[in-house]
């Protein structure tokens, strides 16, 4: 019934003015509960007399998780067949003890492959439950007591560890924190200590005439102007540190209210990309100075530069197909320690989670990162030069550039080569003329004999032999496409 439509078990509602079948409802159980059971008993009454059936009672508790979706999500119909396939053919105190053996196994392999906190924390408390009532109603054999209380140690030791780590963490950022030095009377308390003559004069009747106070000024740093996106992203400034944070939150409901359509308006535009990340560059590095001691805040930062890069990634993506097909690099359970405390900001959340999820659903190459150093044939580098004509015009007009460069610089080294070779022959076919000269060496007193080569031909054609010529590189440069 879960697979066929049956028009007479399927639920009816009324739309238009007309009765239509609800397949968002679940059918009415009756060909099973009641005429099969109906059947099964008349096969064969003396059998149902002699050996009557056992019937058994389940709580379904039908919950129902449903959100943008066409169907809703129930509670899995095959495991309640399988209890009641133990209900009935076990004993009862034996399907008690291996149910609560089974939750104790379920609560050991989730705390191997690291499930969340709350995850952990709940089947605890139901497998603890679970031989609480074993152990009060049915006493239960002992392996199964031993191994419910090993399983329930092993998640409490669990939950204590991982909260031990989270303190180690945030305990730099909570040094100079003292709730001793607190004082709740002292800081809830008003006092206004001139008041009194006031608040008698008025109450006989006395005014005074004179007000003897002038208005007062308030003097403070100008607010970031956020008249369009486009003019706030183009002189992004957060001012000076009187003016900071309220500069800070001006910047995040610009981005709250605008940044959908600022995205969509600018989806084609080949610079948003670099806007953006200018913007989340400036609004880090203040909000990094003004957020440090507040985690909330630290939350609401980190929220807001993933809405910006949310709006980039949709830039790219839209610029370039191809990245859908690739790792976005951003785990979608990065989301779930953010500490937030306002409607709209969990609702943002809940966006950006859906879109993560989308986004990590429709990637083709799981294992291969955009960011990967070796080069393969499915690489994004690879994938992408095959498919864009100005990268391949741009490496056809390197590789001739290339090409022409290797040929001029053939050409020098011939013509080179022929110089030296010439003039090697001209100076072989030459008669040294080497002559003796005498030179006085004043430190050592006397004269040396020195042979004189400046009236030499062939010694004045073998210097002008030697030549330079730099090397060619055939690499391919890096180029840059206008």
């Amino acid at each position: 019934m879960d697979m066929d439509d049956i028009d007479e078990a399927a639920a009816h509602t009324r739309k238009a003015g007309s009765t239509v079948s609800e397949t968002r409802d679940s059918p009415h159980p009756k060909f099973i509960t009641e005429l099969l059971i109906t059947i099964l008993a008349a096969t064969d009454p003396s059998s149902a007399i002699q050996d009557p059936i056992r019937r058994v009672t389940k709580r379904i508790a039908d919950d129902v998780l449903w959100k943008k979706t066409f169907g809703p999500w129930r509670r899995s119909k095959l495991w309640l067949v399988i209890r009641v396939a133990l209900q009935t053919t076990l004993e009862p105190h034996e399907y008690k003890a291996f149910m609560a053996f089974a939750l104790a196994g379920m609560l050991q392999r989730a705390l191997s492959i690291n499930c969340d906190n709350d995850m952990i924390r709940c089947m605890a408390v139901k497998c603890s439950r679970k031989g609480a009532k074993l152990l009060h109603v049915h006493g239960g054999p002992i392996f199964v007591q031993e191994r419910i209380t090993a399983a329930c140690r092993d998640s409490d030791r669990k939950l204590e560890l991982r909260w031990n780590k989270t303190l180690q963490d945030i305990e730099p950022h909570l040094s100079g924190w003292d709730p001793k030095r607190l004082d709740f009377q002292k800081d809830t308390e008003l006092q206004l200590q001139n008041s009194r003559p006031v608040i008698m004069n008025i109450l006989s009747g006395k005014h005074s005439t004179s007000l003897g106070s002038t208005f007062h000024h308030p003097k403070h740093s100008p607010r970031l102007k956020v008249k369009t996106l486009d003019s706030m992203f183009q002189k992004l400034s957060f001012g000076s540190d009187n003016a900071r944070y309220i500069n800070l939150i001006d910047f995040e409901n610009a981005v709250r209210s605008g940044l959908g359509r600022w995205t969509a308006d600018n989806l084609r535009k080949p610079n948003a990309q670099s806007v953006l990340l200018s913007a989340i560059r400036s609004y880090y590095s203040a909000a990094n100075v003004e957020y440090k001691d507040n985690a909330e805040n630290q939350s609401i930062m980190v929220l807001t530069i993933l809405v910006l890069w949310r709006s980039i990634d949709k830039i790219a993506v839209s610029q370039c197909g191809m990245l859908a097909e690739f790792p976005c690099e951003v785990p979608p359970d990065m989301l779930e320690h953010l500490l937030l405390s306002h409607r709209g900001d969990l609702e943002r959340v809940q966006e950006l989670s859906i879109y993560l999820t989308q986004r990590h659903q429709n990637v083709k190459w799981h294992r291969n990162s955009l960011f990967e150093p070796t080069s393969t044939s499915i690489s994004f580098s690879v994938r992408y030069f095959n498919t864009s004509t100005p990268m391949q015009n741009a490496l056809a007009s390197i590789t001739q550039k290339g090409q022409r460069d290797r040929a001029a610089k053939e050409a020098e080294y011939e013509q080179s080569y022929n110089k030296w070779r010439d003039l090697t022959e001209r100076a072989s076919r030459l008669t040294h003329d080497h002559r003796k000269t005498q030179v006085w060496l004043k430190k050592q007193k006397r004269y040396n004999i020195q042979k004189d080569k400046s009236h030499c031909e062939p010694c004045k054609l073998l210097k002008q032999v030697g030549f330079f010529i730099s090397v060619h590189s055939t690499r391919t440069h890096l180029y840059r496409l206008g």
